[in-house]
This record gives C-alpha cells, structure tokens and sequence, in this order.
C-alpha cells in the first residue's frame, strides 16, 4: 500500500513539481515548503499514515490550483460573453434626429437656416423635389431627416460619429 502511494506522488510530482508547497509536522517528520515531493519520499521514517496525509494534502493544493484555473476562465469567459451580447445603447438622447429637424421646421424660420444653411421654404421645395424625382422614406429615417443629415454635414463638417450623435443614428446609417 505504501508503495502505491509513494508512485502516485512521484507521479503527481511528474506533473506538477512546484505543487508541493506544503508544510506539515510529522511528529520527529517535518516537511518545509521548499521540500520536492522526491525529498519527502526519500524520507524513509515517513509512515504509510503520514504518506497518505501528504498525498491527501496534494490532491487538496491540486483541486485548489484547478478551483482557481477554472475560476479565471469563467470570469474571462463571461466578461468576453457580456461584450459580446449585453450591448448598451449608445445614442440615449430624448431628442431624437426626427424630432430635432420637426423642431427646426416648427420653430423659429432663423434657426432652420443656421442649422441646416437654407430657409424653411427652400427646404420644404427640396423635399418636394426628391420625393417627385421618387425618393421617399427609409425603414428607419425618413426623408426629412436624410435632407437635414447631409446639409448638416455640408454646413458644420462634422465627422459621421459626431452627426450620428446629434440625430442619434448608427455611424452606419449615417454614412449610407
């Protein structure tokens, strides 16, 4: 029996070297933390009990340094599972694009014209002139806001980032 355990923990130590970070008290037996685990076998005083108490200390480091392997892959793997899935929405603005251009329509005729660089009827003529030549809304902008997309380009220079904020759309649906 003895020797069975002995070739176990040769076996361990095989595998795992630096596991045997132990430090026990065997009666007139003490093994100190930077003792490999062929020092103790070499220990010819050692009983099978104590032996056993060795491998039982092994196999505990050993679960404890798998707990511990396994703890971090499931950490990185579900803070990489959260980025990927759990998307928070970037453009949270009450005031959506839509609703920022009917404002600039309903409000003060000046305002529209600082904005966006034409007058409110000059606008409302070019809407009317693409809706005849046949464009009409897209599934998520419609005509108006598309219009005020580009003069507000045309006008401030911002980049797409910055104009997908101020009419809370993707950078996608900015560039198309």
């Amino acid at each position: 029996m003895l020797m069975a355990i002995c070739q176990h923990l040769r076996k361990v130590q095989k595998v795992l070297p630096e596991v045997c970070c132990l430090s026990l008290n065997f009666g007139h037996a003490i093994i100190w933390p930077d003792q490999s685990i062929t020092d103790i076998l070499a220990m010819e005083h050692l009983s099978a009990r104590d032996c056993l108490t060795v491998q039982q200390r092994i196999r505990l480091r050993f679960q404890h340094y798998a707990a511990l392997f396994m703890s971090i892959i499931l950490t990185a793997t579900a803070s990489m599972l959260q980025a990927i899935y759990i998307k928070e929405p970037y453009h949270t603005s009450i005031l959506t694009g839509e609703g920022w251009v009917m404002e600039l329509l309903a409000r003060h005729p000046e305002r529209i014209r600082c904005e966006l660089g034409v007058r409110h009827h000059v606008f409302a003529e070019l809407i009317a002139e693409l809706r005849a030549m046949g464009y009409t809304n897209s599934k998520y902008v419609s005509l108006e806001e598309q219009l005020a997309i580009f003069l507000y380009a045309f006008v401030t220079g911002l980049t797409i980032r910055h104009l997908g904020e101020r009419f809370q759309q993707s950078n996608e649906t900015i560039s198309l």
